[in-house]
């Protein structure tokens, strides 16, 4: 009963890593949009947007982010 307490407990360990893997890479990721974004001027993304970039980088997101007016 013992090993299948471990065992059960090891699973739920390795979950928990899987989880925090998969929240580090969404954290990544999002900082990576904000990295991606930080030198345009707000005046420009717009027009970035318009182009292959809108398809890596959430608008709504970047106005957050960065506070900029829509």
């Amino acid at each position: 009963m013992n090993t299948l307490k471990n065992d059960s407990n090891t699973l739920k360990n390795d979950t928990n890593i899987l989880k925090n893997d998969a929240n580090t890479l969404k954290n990544d990721t999002n900082t990576l949009k904000c990295s991606i974004t930080k030198f345009l001027r707000p005046h420009h993304v717009q027009k970035y947007f318009d182009g292959k970039l809108s398809k890596i980088i959430d608008v709504n997101y970047l106005s957050q982010c960065f506070n900029i007016p829509q």
